[in-house]
C-alpha cells in the first residue's frame, strides 16, 4: 500500500492523516534516524476497551525556532510535546488499526516529525504484534481534535518531570478512531 493522504476533519485546513502500511512504517524508521528514546520524560500506558494506549513526553529546544526580536520567554524556548500511539486489534475485521499521534509539527507529506518516528521505534522494537494492522499518524491540531489531547501544564520550574499527563476521554478516543476508521474505508484505502 502506498502512502495515502486523507482529510478527515472537512472543517480544518489541516485536517489530513497520512495513512500506510505496517511494514513500510517500519522501512521508514529503519532508513531514518531522527528518533531518540532518550528524550522520554514521562512515559505512559493504558487500557480503554479494547484498544492499548502508550503516551510520552519529551521536552524539546525551540530557541532556534523561537528567537524573535531578542525576547526570550521560557515558553518560546521549551515545548513539551505529548506524543504516542493507539492500537486496536479489530478495527476492520481482522486488521488492526495503529494510530501514531503528536501534538508536535503539523501534517507534511514529505517528512515526519521526530516525535512521531520514536513512537514508532517503540513500538517495533518492544511493542509490536504479528497481527496485520494499518498505519495512520495524526499531526497537530488534528491530534488534539480527534483525541482530546489536552496542554501539558508544567510549574514553574523549567527543567522538571513533576508534573502530571492530562488524562484522555474514552470518548474522544473511540470517537477519533472511528473517524479514522470511516475516513480510511470511505477512501478504499485497505485495497491493496
Amino acid at each position: 500500500m502506498k502512502p495515502q493522504t486523507i482529510k478527515v476533519l472537512p472543517e480544518e485546513e489541516y485536517g489530513y492523516i497520512l495513512v500506510m502500511s505496517s511494514d513500510l512504517m517500519k522501512s521508514k524508521i529503519n532508513v531514518d534516524e531522527r528518533f531518540d528514546t532518550n528524550i522520554i520524560e514521562k512515559f505512559e500506558q493504558e487500557q480503554i476497551d479494547d484498544k492499548f494506549i502508550m503516551r510520552w513526553t519529551a521536552i524539546l529546544n525551540m530557541s532556534k525556532v523561537n528567537i524573535t526580536e531578542g525576547i526570550l520567554r521560557a515558553k518560546d524556548i521549551y515545548k513539551r510535546a505529548q506524543s504516542g500511539l493507539i492500537y486496536t486489534p479489530y478495527a476492520f475485521g481482522n486488521t488492526g488499526l495503529l494510530v501514531l499521534f503528536t501534538d508536535y509539527g503539523a501534517f507534511d507529506i514529505i517528512s515526519t516529525p521526530p516525535t512521531t518516528l520514536t513512537t514508532a521505534y517503540l513500538w517495533y522494537k518492544n511493542i509490536q504484534c504479528k497481527q496485520d494492522y494499518i498505519v495512520v499518524c495524526t499531526y497537530s491540531p488534528v491530534s488534539q481534535k480527534l483525541f482530546g489531547l489536552q496542554d501539558i501544564i508544567v510549574p514553574s520550574v523549567i527543567m522538571t518531570d513533576d508534573y502530571e499527563l492530562p488524562p484522555l476521554s474514552v470518548s474522544k478516543i473511540n470517537n477519533g478512531i472511528e473517524t479514522i476508521r470511516d475516513a480510511i474505508v470511505r477512501n478504499r484505502c485497505l485495497e491493496r
